[in-house]
């Protein structure tokens, strides 16, 4: 009775151990077109070049390639979230699904999100529901995103229930059109001022004769009649081409972005005015007429901005790209404003409809999230476009910071847009006590030096050591 018992328990053992994982690849897609087919990973088509498949999101994902009968697969373990990142926007607006193969032995939901980083970050997802058992293949109408510009996708966003734990095999993730659905190409838009008034849209090439039809989907930026365009006021829309099914093809439509422009510079021709603060007022995290505070980073691994180092006119300044919240982080070098009044930031932009400042301060523990946080994000006045606009914003209208003794970041936030910033400090009306420029730890054995020198020191009794 024993050897059946013992024999029933490895036999099961044997048999959960099957589940864990596939034992078969998925179905091999069928031959298509290769203008049919967009594909982001799979060992059947081409796929798109230079993906991040993982990108630090600060998931607890892991992941892994698996292989089963000489098919590649994605295996990830520990499944939270998961994003796969486009070198360049993808253009899925002329295709009709997104196909994806997935096996799973414990996840009951999978969430697919699409996600546009620019003109502006925008996401949608569509919930997938796996059996447990077996390869599940999934082909997502892309009606379904209907708050997305397929035409420029820049991520994928993956995400299981349970959120965390979860194990997932991933195969086969592409995008697709039937081959009797039109091939709609050469559909772009350049930039238009918006002194222009109107213009006519340069038709795409198609392989269906069907005429096209076109509308906006911003009809405050610009409107559609026929084939013309009007321009109402300096954003962005989306221009789609459609046509109607016809001969041997069905229905079919492709999308691009019209952006409207103030018609100025896009580029700053002087430099920010020279600040005329005196030094003993200013604490600078950057600027050339003072000496600047150590900074860890300009734009943080977490942020959603690319930033430059450029002159202009021999001026040191910062210049951000695709500009939604920017992370500057000082967070090794925190800074004591509580005796300054003011932050002051000199902005530049040629399209930029809303620009906000974020102060964050980490507490006397000096640690992210460690319970005595504080931080508030200040709307500031719209900037005038293509012309250096100067803030000072008083540190009493961040009403949320409730210390201002160990801020550790800064954050500009705009609308996607260009921002070139200069001459960012922390001022008050009356000299600030010290000035430090440069603090050092160095370990020695089981105790810590501490090493700082200071610019000047004024009405000042003494230094107290925190940690």
């Amino acid at each position: 009775m024993k050897k059946i018992y013992t024999l029933t328990l490895f036999v099961f053992l044997l048999v959960l151990n099957a589940q864990a994982q596939p034992a078969t690849p998925a179905t091999t897609p069928p031959t298509r077109n290769v203008t049919d087919v967009l594909s982001v990973y799979s060992n059947a088509y081409t796929n798109i070049d230079s993906t991040d498949f993982y990108p630090n999101w600060g998931q607890t994902t892991t992941i892994a390639e698996y292989y089963v009968a000489a098919d590649t697969m994605i295996k990830y373990d520990n499944f939270n979230y998961q994003g796969i990142q486009f070198k360049k926007g993808v253009n899925a607006s002329n295709m009709k699904f997104l196909h994806v193969d997935i096996w799973t032995p414990n996840c009951t939901a999978f969430d697919v999100y699409l996600i546009n980083t620019s003109p502006v970050t925008v996401e949608q997802k569509v919930t997938l529901t796996p059996v447990l058992t077996g390869w599940n293949s999934f082909n997502i109408d892309l009606s379904q995103y209907n708050t997305i510009a397929l035409h420029n996708i820049g991520q994928i966003k993956l995400v299981t229930t349970p959120f965390g734990g979860a194990t997932i095999y991933l195969d086969n993730l592409y995008f697709y059109k039937s081959a009797n659905t039109p091939t709609i190409t050469g559909f772009t838009i350049a930039p238009k001022a918006l002194s222009l008034g109107t213009f006519t849209i340069p038709a795409p090439t198609s392989n269906s004769p069907v005429p096209f039809t076109y509308t906006s989907s911003n009809a405050a930026v610009a409107t559609v009649s026929g084939n013309v365009v009007t321009l109402k006021t300096v954003g962005f829309t989306y221009i789609t081409a459609s046509q109607l099914a016809g001969g041997a093809y069905t229905s079919g439509s492709v999308s691009t972005t019209l952006e409207v422009t103030t018609g100025l510079s896009t580029t700053p021709a002087t430099a920010a005015p020279t600040p005329i603060k005196p030094a003993a007022n200013v604490i600078s995290l950057f600027s050339n007429a003072y000496t600047n505070r150590t900074i860890d980073t300009w734009s943080a691994s977490w942020d959603q901005a690319d930033v430059a180092d450029v002159q202009i006119a021999g001026n040191d300044t910062k210049k951000y790209t695709n500009l939604n919240y920017a992370g500057v982080e000082f967070a090794n070098n925190t800074i004591n404003a509580t005796n300054a009044q003011y932050i002051h930031v000199d902005v530049w932009t040629p399209n930029a409809t809303q620009f906000h400042i974020k102060l964050v301060d980490f507490g006397a523990n000096g640690t992210y999230a460690g319970g005595d946080d504080s931080e508030f994000e200040y709307t500031c006045n719209n900037p005038a476009f293509s012309s250096w606009v100067s803030y000072d914003i008083a540190l009493s209208d961040f009403t949320g910071l409730t210390s201002k003794a160990h801020l550790a970041q800064l954050l500009f936030v705009a609308s996607n847009s260009t921002v070139y910033i200069d001459n960012v400090y922390l001022w008050g009306n009356v000299i600030l006590p010290v000035k430090l420029s440069d603090f050092t730890a160095t370990k020695k054995e089981n105790t810590v030096q501490l090493n700082w020198k200071t610019l000047s020191e004024t009405n000042f009794s003494g230094f107290n050591i925190e940690r």
